[in-house]
């Protein structure tokens, strides 16, 4: 099947400009709140937020990846179906999540655990994240492509962001203040369920969807079933891949001070956004890459040129925001972000560089798990993490921060390199910029 002209790229304008408000939004809300919780205070809370996105990646069990096929194959799963059946999967994995919560509280000690409100908030954010991710691709699959950019992202898509940044500044100016990082975790919960909430709205229409003609379709129970059965695999890689993301972070966590962690989180958090829109592109190309490839066992070239004018592009634009950031004054990143921004500059450069050469081996991840290669990315993403795994607790220890900057970077170069062969192997998807491998 033919690429309809300029389809992926009016997706990926869309995509820009969604990504580009959020970014600009979450910038900044990340900003003010390091200038009022302090280094330390915001360290809390970047290892809080590490865990509830561990936990709703868990609780999402990678239903939002998982649907495109059902929705796509012969005898296809409605939306209304996938929307029901989905919602109750990540539902019961949340009150397992919950049980084993409240388990914990009853047996460990107190000072083990942060104090039953925090961890209340907490549960709530990890719902509304899991939900929130579900929908953002159901929008993407029985609305548009296009409005799904502005809800797509890890708990960070535009509508969330402007949520949390509204949030974030109405409490700091508030009489309460945001005085902790509990305060925190709370906009950052609320956003997640402002998100929900819209995404409901918008995708109430696009529920009214039926089957082409006669076309045999799935009940709820065989979609629950297909979706359970192909989650196992899919949360297996993301779970590798969100440990290879947060390695770094946790080893820092118990080797460092929480100051240290709020300076390097706050740089970690700005190059992981570096990523960004080379994500967006694989989301908005995800629906029209498994119908080539279901139909026809490749993924045609026209998608593959439009495919990786895009991922040049952004790679470029990646590569001009690291380029500034190294030769911004010291005293301009002070004077608009404060003392912890401007000693997070030097730890966002070199992680930056790290990203550009992940980002030099395409992002076809996505769409090789949503094609049904789950292996390939588990495979790859198992070699980042261990890569990681080795490299933090060896370099922390030695120097710091540095070591956690190096230890994320390996991690995640090695996987996009196996990633991008596996593309090009399975997919006839040439991703990789360096041409090191080409498609057969």
């Amino acid at each position: 099947m033919a690429v309809p002209p300029h389809r992926l790229g009016r997706s990926i304008k869309h995509a820009a400009i969604a990504r580009t408000g959020s970014l600009a939004v979450a910038s900044l809300s990340h900003v003010l709140a390091i200038r009022w919780l302090g280094a330390a205070g915001y360290g809390e809370y970047v290892i809080a937020e590490a865990w509830v996105f561990a936990l709703g990646v868990l609780a999402l069990w990678g239903n939002h990846l998982a649907c495109f096929t059902l929705a796509e194959q012969e005898r296809r799963a409605l939306p209304a179906t996938l929307l029901v059946s989905g919602v109750a999967i990540i539902l019961a994995l949340w009150c397992v999540q919950a049980l084993v919560g409240l388990a914990a509280v009853a047996v460990l000690p107190a000072a083990f655990l942060p104090d039953n409100l925090t961890l209340a908030i907490a549960g709530f954010a990890v719902l509304g994240l899991a939900l929130y991710r579900y929908i953002s691709e159901l929008l993407r699959l029985a609305v548009s492509v296009e409005l799904a950019n502005y809800f797509s992202g890890r708990g960070t898509g535009f509508v969330s962001s402007a949520a949390f940044g509204l949030f974030v500044v109405a409490l700091g100016n508030s009489s309460v203040g945001l005085h902790d990082a509990r305060s925190l975790l709370l906009c950052y919960a609320a956003s997640q369920w402002v998100g929900v909430v819209i995404g409901l709205v918008l995708l109430a229409p696009g529920l009214r969807g039926s089957a082409p003609g006669d076309a045999p379709t799935l009940s709820g129970a065989e979609t629950r079933a297909a979706l359970w059965e192909r989650g196992r695999s899919i949360v297996s890689t993301q779970g590798l891949q969100l440990a290879m993301g947060n390695i770094d972070i946790w080893i820092l966590g118990a080797l460092g001070s929480p100051a240290s962690i709020g300076i390097y989180g706050l740089a970690k958090r700005f190059a992981n956004w570096l990523v960004v829109p080379a994500g967006l592109i694989g989301m908005s190309g995800l629906r029209q890459a498994v119908r080539e490839h279901l139909g026809g066992d490749r993924i045609s070239r026209a998608f593959e040129k439009e495919f990786r004018s895009a991922m040049r592009l952004s790679w470029c634009g990646t590569a001009a925001i690291v380029a500034v950031a190294a030769v911004v004054p010291l005293s301009w990143l002070a004077w608009a972000g404060g003392e912890a921004a401007a000693q997070s500059r030097a730890y966002f450069v070199a992680l930056g560089l790290g990203q550009l050469l992940r980002l030099a081996f395409g992002n076809g991840g996505l769409i090789l798990t949503a094609a049904g290669f789950e292996a390939e990315n588990f495979r790859a993403f198992l070699c980042g993490s261990l890569i990681a795994l080795v490299a933090a607790p060896s370099l922390i220890p030695w120097i710091d921060a540095w070591g956690a900057a190096a230890a994320f970077s390996l991690g995640s170069i090695a996987a996009s390199l196996l990633v991008s062969r596996a593309c090009s192997r399975r997919l006839g998807l040439d991703a990789d910029l360096l041409r090191l491998w080409r498609a057969a």
